[in-house]
């Protein structure tokens, strides 16, 4: 008789999957990313492939995102124009601040050539609220990828407590 399994949660199931290489079948590459340019500047932790998305949200944000049923219309750091954080999970980025919001919204995207990366250390980035087509990534946070407004919805963003 076969051993008894014990469920995953999708947060385990995610961070195995980026671990053999981002859930594409492909084992993961053994040559260590080095520094390159990507959107615009030099980053020095890769950014690409099939990523498991969260972001610990306010009460405040989840009532506007049911009110609106969208969520690039949600007030985010006084701002309906800026882009909204997310973190890789199982990923470097401390989300330290966590364990206080109510809310955990999930999304998956694939991150590759033709995603509309913009580096913040760009010569052309203006600010967030000017690339709300773009996905901003920073140097200094690895794992985190601001996600421009026009960019939110389309994502289908997933709702869940964080209790």
């Amino acid at each position: 008789m076969p051993p008894k399994r014990k469920k995953a949660t999708v947060a385990q199931v995610s961070k195995a999957a980026l671990a053999r290489g981002g859930g594409s079948g492909e084992k993961k590459s053994k040559e260590k990313w080095k520094t390159k340019s990507v959107g615009g500047s030099d980053l020095s932790w890769d950014p690409f492939g099939e990523k498991t998305l969260v972001r610990y949200a306010t009460e405040e944000e989840h009532t506007e995102f049911l009110r609106t049923n969208r969520y690039s219309a949600v007030n985010y750091g006084g701002s309906k124009d800026k882009a909204i954080w997310f973190a890789t999970v199982g990923g470097k980025y401390d989300a330290g601040f966590a364990s206080s919001r109510p809310w955990r919204v999930n999304v998956e995207v694939l991150v590759n050539d033709a995603t509309p990366l913009i580096n913040f250390e760009s010569d052309k980035f203006e600010g967030e609220a000017e690339h709300p087509s773009q996905v901003i990534i920073k140097e200094n946070e690895p794992g985190a990828y601001g996600i421009g407004r026009k960019m939110i919805d389309k994502l289908k963003p997933k709702w869940e407590s964080n209790s």
